[in-house]
């Protein structure tokens, strides 16, 4: 079996240079969770990856995006993920507390202050 995949892998290094190929994503772009805010209450954090086919809480550092697009991303986790539900992904704790803040009236994280410092 090693003999006839090595002969391949050969074969295909070796063989006749090709025209490289282009391709082009016929996704559009995905609209940005930056809706404008005006306090640090306009803001919070949501698991779910951006993109219009992100559905599950799967990302272990968690995002910030408005409140208002945070609630529409947990709306939606039970019915697109279903019956099947969502699996849960296994993930270390945070290096550093991150709090979410509106600044320059966008949805950032940054970084909380220790607990001696309050």
């Amino acid at each position: 079996m090693r003999n006839p995949a090595l002969a391949l892998l050969v074969a295909c290094a070796t063989g006749p240079s090709t025209t490289p190929v282009i391709v082009v994503s016929d996704e559009k772009p995905v609209a940005a969770d930056d809706s404008p805010c005006a306090s640090d209450a306009d803001c919070s954090f949501t698991r779910v990856g951006a993109g219009k086919t992100a559905c599950c809480p799967m990302l272990c550092t968690p995002r910030v995006v408005t409140k208002k697009r945070a609630k529409e991303l947990e709306d939606r986790i039970a019915t697109c993920a279903g019956e099947r539900g969502c699996p849960q992904p296994m993930c270390r704790p945070p290096r550093e507390q991150v709090t979410a803040a509106c600044v320059q009236s966008k949805c950032v994280g940054k970084p909380a202050s220790p607990p001696g410092d309050r």
